[in-house]
């Protein structure tokens, strides 16, 4: 303790350092998951919360905590259920205060919450232009910078055990350090989607989700595709173990200039999983299967798995996995790290690597990385 003081004097320590320093002081920790429930970085104050819950089960701060993520997402019930047993374990003034907020949660009452976020990124694309196999030249593609722009709004409304979002998001890809060829993979992208999620009692949640888009490619913005689809699942929706199971359906219809000889793709996709959440790690199983129908079609199937390990305001991702299309093994993974540097801002740094197994010049692979910043509101 006194090397902590004498370091605290020296250079004071942030609060997430101080945690770092003490990790079994649940004063501190849940001072952080305070603040980060005020910020904005809900996964993180969930896992604080939670490590205080397993080793002070009667602790009622991080109940308030878990009440104010889940309002703060829409989920009414729970909000409603945690302060309920903050109300039930808190001595006097405390339940008095947690009633009060009790009251202002009914249970059919509308929650809306919207959100914007914006994004600005620079990556390094080994593989931005990919060499065309049968001509045997340049086998690895050409390498390119690119920078990424974007915007996106969300909202949020639950009222019962029924839970609704939508969205829109639109973003630019642009190449600026490379050929012309490169530039013909710049991309404006426009996404819309809604989801419906049903609480199922004693049986998970149901879900249903309507996606759009479209793009314009190249530097002149040309049309290049435009599509939509509809997908539904069951998730148990228990922590720390929960199996999923989801379908979707999407159909895309390509622009003449794109060069495809049957413009129309329909994809049907299935998949199966399980997700757990277990102190400062969450990890995910994914087992799934797609078929693109048309003259060009394909099927694959495929398995990944993947983990996060939250250490306060960062949060350390990796991913892994391999698909099998037509007979080709397509191996592919990726690392990442996300800093929450308070106010809504955040610093994401994402490196992926893809290829294709098989012989030469068929066989590829492919790495992109870069760092992106995050601004949500």
């Amino acid at each position: 303790m006194s090397a902590l003081l004498t370091l605290a004097l020296l250079a004071p320590l942030s609060l997430a350092e101080a945690v770092e320093a003490e990790p079994d002081r649940p004063g501190l920790r849940i001072r952080l998951a305070h603040d980060q429930l005020r910020e904005g970085a809900l996964d993180e104050a969930v896992a604080n919360a939670r490590r205080v819950l397993r080793d002070w089960p009667r602790s009622v701060r991080a109940r308030l905590v878990l009440a104010g993520v889940a309002h703060r997402r829409g989920d009414v019930e729970a909000a409603r259920a945690y302060i309920e047993e903050a109300v039930a374990l808190a001595p006097g003034p405390i339940a008095g205060a947690a009633e009060r907020v009790q009251a202002r949660i009914q249970p059919q009452a509308r929650v809306s919450i919207w959100s914007a976020r914006g994004y600005a990124g620079a990556f390094h694309d080994t593989r931005a232009v990919p060499s065309d196999p049968e001509v045997g030249e340049d086998p690895d593609g050409e390498a390119a910078w690119r920078g990424l722009v974007g915007a996106a709004v969300d909202w949020k409304q639950a009222r019962g055990r029924l839970r609704l979002s939508g969205g829109g998001e639109i973003d630019r890809t642009a190449h600026f350090l490379g050929t012309d060829a490169a530039g013909q993979r710049d991309r404006l992208l426009a996404r819309l989607q809604g989801r419906a999620v049903y609480e199922l009692p004693e049986a998970g949640v149901l879900g249903l989700r309507l996606e759009g888009r479209g793009a314009l490619s190249g530097r002149r913005g040309t049309p290049h595709h435009s599509g939509g689809g509809l997908g539904a699942w069951w998730g148990r929706g228990v922590s720390p173990f929960s199996p999923w199971l989801e379908v979707r359906g999407v159909y895309y219809r390509f622009a003449e200039q794109t060069g495809y000889a049957d413009p129309d793709a329909f994809v049907l996709e299935g998949g199966l999983g399980a997700a757990t959440h277990w102190r400062r790690f969450r990890g995910t199983l994914r087992l799934g299967a797609l078929r693109v129908v048309n003259d060009d079609g394909f099927d694959e199937t495929a398995a990944d798995l993947g983990g996060d390990v939250v250490l306060g305001p960062v949060v350390l991702s990796a991913r892994g996995g391999t698909a099998l299309r037509d007979d080709a093994l397509r191996p592919r993974a990726s690392l990442g790290a996300r800093w929450a540097l308070g106010r809504g801002v955040a610093l994401r740094l994402d490196t992926r690597w893809r290829a294709l197994v098989g012989e030469a010049p068929e066989a590829w692979s492919r790495w992109v990385a870069g760092l992106t910043v995050e601004w949500t509101r």
